[in-house]
């Protein structure tokens, strides 16, 4: 997908998910296949058997002059050479008609609070031209509620449409299309990459102490990857060597473009720390991944995705408030999951407002809960001391939370927890089963029954095995 503005890509994957969702009630039958995260130079919206001698195509722009002239080009193109589609079903390919559609549709952003998307016909069939514009006031909880369920859906609808077509899409495709599936295939549908989240939300007023907190969470971490990787590696990388690997560290201030963004060496390591000392940007992260379109033999752990720590901080009232997380693969969290927790409680235990070992949702430190009722990172830390922004099978609360609770011993009277420890620094460390696999329905449920006096509206039980997003 690249680099995307993220308002603009809300713009562009709620459309498409409203526009799918229009075709679903037009033509309730119908397979329709959407590229939501943007990784093909095809066809964003693709409806097979709409009309029973045709197949449908749309590409989506930006609503600007620019956005017109690239759709233009793009479907001309699309339309001469329409790649693999007509081998998977053997149908001419034409530009899809606009008049399925509502002229223009607005909808809440799945992003930003305060934003909105568009989604417009083009002045020709097959184009459809997306926007992102602000307002003034917080959007409706109920209609951007709506625009997460039906990004939901689209996901849910390609995913079966391409199964239905029969062809994989794993992740690991060399054309712009899927492929027809091969002999062996196993016909598994793809699934979006199952990454273990831990993080923590902190006070974090100013002075060198609290600053001393997130210098040690990123020093943690980077030791932390050092001893998941082969030991040339990261040196490979510092020095512009490596063929395998990338490793990149970068900030960003407020209101500013990204600031700076390195490739992880000594001498940059030591700029980025002192960053921290003497400014602690609002974002600052460490991202150790695959190079781009290189094989990584013999580094199995960045085969299954990239290794992550990030701290993100939001401005408050008498201070700030922020949060440190680091992002691991599933495969890789299983491995290491002990070494994966203790540096999570060795921070913890400095004090915190609220921790999880959680997934991984792309979109800042959304927890699961957050993600399903889209409560966005922005606006739930801020009352992280008194509204549980999420839980799972190892949860961090504030005393305050306890304490509404009914104390420690009331927390393990309820059953719901393996562990209630108090953290040295201030919170409670809840821990509802003794290994990851122990974290089953039954759990979440009782878990669930005992925080929830401290969750918002609409929070339901859950686990990690039922979250994965497919």
């Amino acid at each position: 997908m690249g680099e995307w503005d993220m308002s603009v890509y809300a713009a562009y994957a709620g459309g498409l998910a409203t526009r799918l969702a229009e075709l679903r009630r037009r033509f309730p039958d119908s397979l329709l296949t959407c590229d939501l995260d943007g990784e093909f130079s095809g066809p964003e919206l693709i409806c097979w058997d709409g009309h029973p001698q045709e197949i449908w195509v749309w590409v989506f722009e930006p609503d600007d002059a620019a956005g017109v002239r690239r759709a233009q080009a793009r479907l001309e193109q699309l339309l001469a050479a329409p790649y693999e589609l007509t081998s998977i079903m053997d149908r001419p390919v034409v530009a899809g008609p606009n008049n399925v559609f509502e002229d223009s549709v607005t909808a809440s952003s799945f992003v930003e609070v305060r934003g909105r998307i568009e989604v417009r016909n083009g002045a020709e069939d097959g184009i459809q031209l997306y926007r992102a514009f602000g307002i003034g006031k917080k959007d409706d909880i109920d209609e951007r509620l709506a625009i997460n369920l039906a990004l939901g859906d689209a996901y849910e609808a390609d995913s079966e449409s391409r199964k239905a077509l029969g062809f994989r899409y794993d992740g690991d495709h060399d054309t712009d299309l899927p492929s027809a599936p091969v002999a062996d295939s196993d016909g598994r549908p793809w699934k979006r990459p199952e990454d273990v989240h831990l993080q923590l939300t902190i006070d974090l007023p100013d002075g060198d102490t609290e600053k001393g907190r997130v210098r040690e969470w990123f020093e943690s971490a980077r030791s932390f990857f050092a001893e998941l990787l082969p030991s040339d590696a990261l040196a490979a990388a510092a020095y512009g060597d490596a063929k395998r690997i990338e490793a990149v560290i970068g900030a960003a201030a407020d209101d500013e473009e990204r600031s700076w963004q390195l490739p992880f060496g000594d001498e940059e390591w030591r700029s980025f720390v002192a960053d921290i000392d003497w400014r602690t940007p609002d974002l600052q992260y460490l991202r150790v991944g695959a190079a781009d379109g290189q094989p990584t033999p013999g580094v199995a752990v960045l085969d299954e995705g990239s290794l992550e720590v990030e701290f993100w901080q939001y401005p408050m009232d008498g201070g700030r408030r922020s949060v440190l997380g680091i992002a691991l693969p599933l495969a890789v969290f299983l491995r290491v999951s002990e070494r994966s927790v203790a540096l999570l409680r060795q921070a913890a235990d400095q004090g915190a407002l609220f921790g999880e070992v959680g997934i991984s949702y792309g979109v800042s430190f959304m927890t699961g809960l957050e993600y399903a009722l889209y409560l966005h990172s922005s606006e739930t830390v801020r009352s992280a001391e008194h509204t549980l922004r999420g839980y799972s099978w190892i949860t961090i609360i504030s005393e305050s939370m306890a304490r509404r609770l009914g104390g420690a011993e009331r927390l393990r009277k309820t059953g719901a927890f393996a562990r209630v420890d108090h953290l040295a620094g201030g919170g409670w460390w809840l821990q509802a089963a003794e290994t990851f696999d122990d974290y089953t329905d039954a759990a979440a449920e009782r878990v669930y029954s005992a925080l929830r006096p401290v969750l918002p509206e609409g929070a339901y039980p859950s686990t990690f095995k039922n979250e994965w997003r497919v």
